[in-house]
């Protein structure tokens, strides 16, 4: 098993070197966070196969508007990255008269939200597991 080093910690109590909750939930979330699961290993193939095409975009802006339009199917996002911009401008929005106006908005947040809000699958990794090398990329329905 690839988490043998944390088996060993389990087995013993914290009084006895072993770790305490909090230490062994960091423990397991950093090693979990370091190993894709199958879900996001499929997922990754799914948008690898159409890099280049017409049915991938890579550009954050565009890919913000995609997603919002319900275009983007499975959209990956650099975890820790940030690009901040105007998101009404970008979708197109039009805000009413006395509604709350942001200052700039997190694109990666948005793009992630976009894609959910549709029903989109988003995973957010370490930029070196995204498919393409890019900061985001996300696979078009059509």
């Amino acid at each position: 098993s690839q988490y043998g080093n944390v088996a060993g910690a389990i087995v013993r109590s914290p009084d006895d070197g072993g770790m305490g909750d909090a230490e062994l939930d960091a423990q397991v979330r950093a090693m979990l966070a370091e190993t894709p699961s199958p879900a996001e290993a499929r997922a990754h193939d799914y948008v690898s196969g159409v890099l280049g095409s017409h049915l991938a975009v890579t550009e954050l802006t565009a890919l913000v508007r995609m997603a919002s339009r319900g275009r983007a199917d499975v959209t990956f996002l650099c975890a820790g990255c940030a690009e901040n911009a105007d998101v009404d401008h970008i979708t197109g929005r039009i805000r009413l008269a006395g509604e709350f106006v942001a200052g700039d908005d997190d694109l990666f947040n948005a793009a992630a939200v976009e894609t959910l809000k549709h029903s989109g699958e988003v995973y957010v990794v370490p930029a070196e597991r995204i498919p393409g090398g890019s900061g985001a990329v996300s696979r078009l329905r059509y």
